[in-house]
């Protein structure tokens, strides 16, 4: 059987190589681009469109998880209403920080 260009194209082919992972440090300190009080207004702005306007959740299955922890759900369009109350309970369940 011949061996034709594809073949050799092939033989010649190396795997990549999974490069080693590093963890990556930080060189310097975060820098703080927002006050306190303009962090503040950012999460009331989130809360307050959270609420009027919401966010829209095309997997139905989640719309009956979402009703039991207190939001609104628009059978129709899928658009679910979370009320300032549920946003700051499930907040409050995160860690202050993560790796």
């Amino acid at each position: 059987m011949a061996t034709t260009g594809r073949d050799r194209r092939r033989a010649r082919a190396v795997a990549p190589v999974q490069q080693t992972f590093e963890h990556h440090r930080r060189a310097y300190k975060p820098i703080d681009i927002l006050s306190a009080d303009e962090e503040e207004l950012v999460h009331q702005s989130s809360l307050r469109l959270l609420e009027n306007v919401g966010l829209k959740f095309l997997h139905e299955d989640a719309w009956p998880i979402l009703e039991a922890n207190g939001c609104a759900v628009d059978h129709g369009d899928g658009m679910v209403k979370f009320p300032p109350e549920v946003v700051e309970h499930w907040l409050a369940q995160t860690p202050s920080e993560f790796t």
